[in-house]
């Protein structure tokens, strides 16, 4: 099953949210091919024996999400980034947090696509509870960074049809500003 990557960042943000993160940072990376996803919260966090049942796809926490029985999240995202001959490293550490960490080579025909990013990050931004989620891209283009907060503070809230509307526009011009054509000087 091929998802796009966008997919499993956004199932990473509400795991995160899941487990009460107050701080969530999501970042992407493409540098000489690779692309690198990172995902880190201020959560619970797991021990050792709790994260190695998350990735079991058999397994979910008792109570996390009452209408399944299973959770295959991050058993599906390293599926996703080995059959693409990436690597995953998921650390967590009970009562401090978790951090996912991806790498994927762009050039593996099983790389998946990257995803709509600005509709990806905005619904990151409108999952329900109290949280900052800190997004940054980083391209050989340029780099661009968006804050909940800054979001919330310019349109009040992440949550009603217009307020989606304008937070998906003004992520989309930044994402489109990485990849505008240059001027003959660069400029």
């Amino acid at each position: 099953m091929h998802r796009c990557i966008c997919d499993c960042m956004l199932e990473a943000v509400q795991n995160s949210v899941e487990a009460n993160a107050s701080e969530i940072s999501v970042s992407i990376k493409e540098e000489n091919g690779m692309l690198f996803l990172g995902v880190k919260d201020n959560g619970r966090g797991m021990d050792e024996s709790v994260l190695a049942k998350a990735l079991d796809p058999f397994h979910t926490e008792a109570g996390k999400h009452p209408s399944r029985n299973v959770g295959l999240g991050l058993p599906f995202l390293v599926q996703q980034v080995g059959d693409a001959g990436g690597k995953v490293n998921i650390t967590s550490k009970l009562g401090v947090g978790t951090s996912i960490e991806c790498s994927y080579d762009m050039t593996n025909i099983d790389t998946p696509p990257l995803g709509d990013v600005p509709s990806t990050v905005v619904s990151a931004m409108s999952f329900i509870g109290e949280y900052e989620l800190i997004f940054s891209r980083n391209t050989v283009s340029g780099e661009y960074r968006v804050a909940k907060s800054e979001l919330c503070e310019a349109l009040e809230e992440i949550s009603s049809a217009s307020s989606i509307k304008l937070a998906r526009q003004y992520v989309e011009s930044m994402e489109n500003s990485l990849f505008q054509p240059r001027g003959e000087h660069g400029c």
